[in-house]
C-alpha cells in the first residue's frame, strides 16, 4: 500500500552496501557569467528541439560543448571549493530544459551530491524544493548545490506546481556536476552514511535488489511523494 514519504523518513540504499541520510542542506549563490554567444544558443536550442524533449523534461547537450562548458566547469569547481567541499570527483554535464517536473535522482546517482550553474539570461523559473519549501530564482550565473535524493523541479516563477504550458518556449541551459560523497561532502552537506540495517523508522529508498528497499514515486506536478513495499515478501521488510 502506498504511504506519503517525506525526505525525513528516507535512507538512499547505496549500491555498494548501507544507507545514507538525505541531505536537508542547499547551498547557493550566483556568480559573475558571461552570456552565452547567440551561435550556441542557437546550436543548443536546435538539439534539444531535434531530440523531441517537451516542457519537464531535461536533455542531454554533451555532444555540443563549447568554450562556455569549459568555464562554467572551472566557476562552478572554483566555488565549491569556497564552500568547504575539499578535494572531490566529479562528472560534469551540459544539459537543457524547459522547466522540470518534480522528480529526484537518487536511483541514477544515490552517491552524489549536484552542483548546477544556471547559463541563461531571462528565464523566469524557479527551483524549487517542496519538502524544504525553498525557491531559488534561475538567473545568469545563479549556482546551487543539493543532494540528488533531494525531490525537486523547475517551475515557473512564483509557482509551486510544474504546469507544462509556462515551458512552451526556448529552452534554458545549465552545467551541471555530479559530486561524489566524499567524507567533507558528507560534513558539508550533513549526510550520514549508515549500515544496511539503516536507521529504525525509515524507508530505504533504490534500485539495489535488498529485501530492505521500497517503491517510491514523486507526482511530476505537485511534488508529493509516497512509496510502498517492493514487489517482495511483505515479511522481508525491516521498517
Amino acid at each position: 500500500m502506498w504511504q506519503p514519504l517525506t525526505p525525513e523518513e528516507a535512507l538512499v540504499v547505496l549500491p555498494t552496501g548501507g544507507k545514507r541520510t538525505i541531505s536537508q542542506t542547499v547551498l547557493s549563490g550566483r556568480l559573475a557569467m558571461e552570456p552565452v554567444p547567440p551561435a550556441d544558443t542557437k546550436s543548443w536550442t536546435s538539439q534539444f528541439r531535434r531530440d523531441g524533449a517537451a516542457p519537464g523534461s531535461i536533455a542531454s547537450l554533451n555532444g555540443t560543448r563549447s568554450q562556455v562548458f569549459a568555464q562554467a566547469v572551472k566557476a562552478t569547481s572554483m566555488w565549491l571549493q569556497a564552500q568547504g567541499f575539499g578535494s572531490f570527483s566529479c562528472r560534469a554535464s551540459l544539459l537543457a530544459c524547459a522547466g522540470a517536473q518534480y522528480h529526484h535522482d537518487a536511483t541514477y546517482f544515490p552517491n552524489d551530491v549536484f552542483c548546477v550553474l544556471w547559463l541563461s539570461d531571462k528565464t523566469p523559473w524557479d527551483v524549487y524544493f517542496p519538502f524544504l519549501e525553498r525557491r531559488i530564482p534561475l538567473e545568469l550565473g545563479t549556482v546551487l548545490a543539493f543532494d540528488s535524493a533531494q525531490p525537486h523541479g523547475v517551475v515557473a516563477r512564483d509557482c509551486v506546481e510544474f504546469h507544462p504550458d509556462s515551458f512552451r518556449g526556448a529552452p534554458g541551459f545549465f552545467c551541471s556536476q555530479e559530486i561524489g560523497l566524499t567524507a567533507a561532502v558528507r560534513r558539508r552537506m550533513a549526510i550520514r552514511k549508515l549500515s544496511e540495517r539503516g536507521r529504525r523508522g525509515c524507508i530505504g529508498i533504490g534500485d539495489k535488489p535488498t529485501r530492505t528497499v521500497w517503491m517510491d514515486e514523486i507526482d511530476g506536478v505537485s511534488g508529493a511523494w509516497k512509496a510502498q513495499p517492493a514487489q517482495l515478501p511483505s515479511t522481508a521488510y525491516s521498517r
